[in-house]
């Protein structure tokens, strides 16, 4: 067997063995959404953040190595550019969380809304909320 062959077979397993480890994932996030709604879009909101936070921490150092275009950037350099490409995934597993809002966020019930003052009511609204991550994502 050449190893260009032998490491094709190793993908495949390590590829498989993920989409098991993914699948098990979804089934265990979909009963925890079942028992608790809340505390599952909790926990989704923190495991979003970390993700996203590793997303744009590659797409901030990508942007850095094309900067300074040093030689010294070359190894890692298609590291920072398939993180930073996991923006549209990232895109992707926000929707859920926009079904959660009302959950995660108080200022999504009007009552607390109204309390608020009119310079943080104005800003606190589900729809400029959207607005934003939306401009958020383009940018």
């Amino acid at each position: 067997m050449h190893q260009v062959e032998w490491i094709s077979a190793q993908l495949n397993r390590i590829q498989l063995g993920a989409l098991v480890v993914a699948a098990v994932g979804i089934v265990l996030g979909i009963v925890g959404a079942v028992l608790n709604i809340e505390h599952f879009f909790r926990g989704y909101l923190i495991g979003f953040l970390y993700w996203m936070g590793v997303t744009l921490g590659c797409l901030g150092l990508f942007m850095v190595m094309n900067l300074i275009n040093g030689a010294f950037s070359f190894a890692i350099q298609r590291l920072f550019a398939a993180g930073a490409r996991t923006v549209i995934v990232m895109l992707v597993l926000f929707v859920p969380l926009v079904f959660g809002l009302g959950l995660l966020y108080p200022w999504t019930n009007a009552e607390v809304l109204s309390s608020l003052p009119a310079s943080k009511a104005s800003f606190f609204t589900v729809e400029l909320f959207l607005l934003r991550s939306a401009l958020y994502f383009v940018v």
